[in-house]
């Protein structure tokens, strides 16, 4: 019966959950979602060589994007429902392995706090990041794998035999897909070494915490193996990226040490007190281990981490539900610690501070939290505990549900999460930036103008490309029809520059709009001989020809826009237009479909499902 209770319970968090994540399953896609809508391995991923998919760096989350694609297209819902579903499947092993943890603890009752875990993971708005942001599924995805290799190692370590080395393949096997989906899954091992350092099976329970590590230390061998191997190959990957590594200018690893130590007690706090939550923190690097907030961090650190050595200590050799408390509470601070270690230790990130980062490690004080509120209503309530504990956890998750509902609301369209964000990081250049993108898309030019100014006034962050900014703001002062206030914001860059590719390119794009096409096409021209791949030189060349009559030079410049896999329908459907006065059919039909599956110009996506219907194309 208690088994029946508890199935129907945690199938109640799982409904709550869905209910939670409603409000962003037709959302839109955003941020790093529209470059998945562009990346030939979710597109065409048969036809990628198997470098290709390593060199992506997560390319287990990556198939699973190419496997919607295949499924739904670009429709955002099916997207939606895969992150949610990831996350009910994640939230269910949470449960397991929280039972599992707590009864090694040697709680009475493992299974009631063991809910309230699991419940709190899956319905904290914390969690949101992770689930409602589609391209953030790697985040929950490799949490998924990891919960299900550190089950198989704890399984294992109550089994003999032939067994013992089936799961531990398993769990192998499964790291080695975490590993290939985010880098979280590095710390495993030293997770599972953690565990039976603090949380012994009943056999072990007289053996000293080093022998029982020792023990797993051959077996532990090859996935701290891998857990190198995939180090080592992050690193080399992140040679000379400006997001991730040691090359991002003005961030050593001092630096972002100290940043650290204030970013893991602001995601302590969000824990607590989930208010201010931002899609992009302004979140500045600390310049010395002696500022007040750096050294008030460290010291809350070191409270924590001496405070979890000692409470194991003591709940080693104890008995009775406090002694499992505090094992358990000892462990959840230290898993905490451990598995944000990736990304807040000494690899420099461009963003010191992302709240889906949190997704797994929050597991961690969820356990401690739950074990300790179940000590606290058995002392304090008696033989009502189960009442008044299942009364406050009620009210508790129906309010965090609420929460997690209005936050994942924000993750819905681009307007309505720049507006957010810039509320919460006002002081931010990429935040104003991204509303003004928002602003722009959404009809209103002239404030869009106004972000993209106070975003060049913050500019000194370093968090924005000045290439990508100009460019924004020319192309709105173009539709505002101020084009020679347009050629002077690519002038003035052009004079300290004379062949930048980029401004070439926006060059064009400004004497297109004055109608000068040959001015166009000396402008354009001159990009693309700097820079091939600079997709609009190529669409302002084309249309610049398509204007003069040029139909063959047009086709050209339109496919060599085409094959940087761009995500602008307009060159889609010129192309397609230009394929369809060529005679070439079929290679319109392509041009046409592509850009009717792709936002971001409505009336190049609904000329294009007009052509389709008018060819009759399949």
């Amino acid at each position: 019966m208690r088994r029946r209770s508890s199935l129907l319970a945690l199938g109640l968090v799982l409904v709550a959950a869905a209910a939670a994540y409603l409000p962003s399953i037709d959302g839109e896609f955003l941020l790093d979602d529209l470059a998945l809508q562009g990346d030939p391995l979710v597109l065409h991923p048969l036809r990628q060589d198997v470098a290709a998919w390593f060199a992506s760096g997560r390319p287990l989350a990556i198939f699973t994007f190419a496997l919607n694609h295949a499924a739904v297209g670009l429709d955002p819902r099916g997207w939606h429902l895969t992150n949610v579903a990831i996350h009910l499947c994640v939230t269910i092993l949470a449960f397991l392995f929280a039972r599992l943890t707590l009864a090694r603890a040697g709680l009475s009752g493992p299974e009631r706090p063991a809910l309230a875990a699991a419940a709190l993971f899956a319905l904290h708005p914390l969690q949101t990041e992770a689930v409602a942001y589609v391209a953030q599924r790697a985040e929950s995805l490799a949490s998924g794998l990891y919960l299900s290799a550190l089950l198989l190692l704890l399984v294992r370590d109550a089994e003999s035999g032939r067994r013992r080395h089936a799961l531990l393949a398993g769990a192998a096997v499964l790291q080695a897909a975490a590993l290939l989906t985010k880098p979280i899954a590095a710390t495993l091992p030293v997770a599972w070494l953690l565990h039976a350092a603090l949380l012994p099976t009943p056999p072990e329970a007289a053996a000293p915490a080093w022998r029982r590590v020792w023990r797993r230390v051959p077996a532990a061998l090859p996935l701290l193996a891998l857990s190198a191997l995939a180090a080592a190959q992050g690193l080399h990957g992140a040679r000379d990226s400006l997001d991730a590594g040691y090359s991002i200018p003005g961030l050593p690893v001092a630096d972002y040490l100290a940043t650290q130590l204030r970013v893991i007690p602001e995601y302590l706090r969000l824990l607590v007190l989930p208010m201010g939550q931002c899609a992009d923190w302004h979140f500045p690097p600390s310049r010395s281990f002696l500022e007040p907030s750096v050294v008030g961090g460290a010291l809350l650190l070191g409270a924590i981490v001496t405070g979890a050595v000692v409470a194991g200590l003591r709940g080693l050799g104890g008995t009775g539900d406090g002694a499992a408390v505090a094992r358990a509470a000892a462990f959840g601070a230290l898993f905490f610690l451990l598995v944000l270690a990736p990304s807040s230790s000494v690899v420099p990130l461009l963003d010191p501070l992302a709240e889906h980062r949190v997704y797994l490690a929050s597991l961690g004080p969820f356990l401690a939290a739950a074990a300790g509120a179940a000590l606290a209503a058995r002392r304090f309530a008696g033989r009502s505990a189960v009442a008044v504990g299942g009364g406050i956890a009620a009210v508790a998750l129906a309010a965090l549900t609420a929460l997690t509902a209005q936050r994942s609301s924000v993750w819905t369209t681009p307007l309505v999460l720049w507006e957010d964000a810039v509320g919460k990081a006002p002081g931010k250049a990429r935040v104003h930036l991204n509303l003004g993108y928002a602003l722009y898309n959404a009809g209103r030019p002239a404030e869009a103008l106004a972000s993209f100014r106070r975003s060049m006034q913050l500019a000194g962050d370093r968090t924005i490309a000045p290439d990508l900014l100009v460019a924004n703001i020319v192309n709105t002062l173009l539709t505002l029809g101020r084009v020679d206030e347009a050629r002077a914001e690519v002038a003035k860059v052009l004079a300290v520059i004379p062949e930048d590719s980029a401004m070439l390119a926006l060059l064009a794009q400004v004497e297109y709009a004055s109608k000068r096409d040959d001015e166009v096409l000396r402008a354009g021209l001159a990009a693309v001989a700097k820079d091939p791949g600079r997709v609009g030189a190529w669409k302002y060349v084309g249309l610049a020809r398509a204007r003069l009559g040029d139909r063959q030079g047009a086709l050209a410049a339109f496919r060599a826009a085409a094959a940087t896999n761009t995500l602008d329908p307009v060159i889609y459907a010129e192309l397609g237009r230009t394929e369809e006065q060529s005679g070439n059919r079929a290679e319109a039909c392509a041009a046409y479909a592509r850009a009717s599956a792709l936002a971001g110009n409505p009336w190049a996506s609904g000329n294009a499902r007009q052509a389709l219907a008018r060819l009759g194309c399949r």
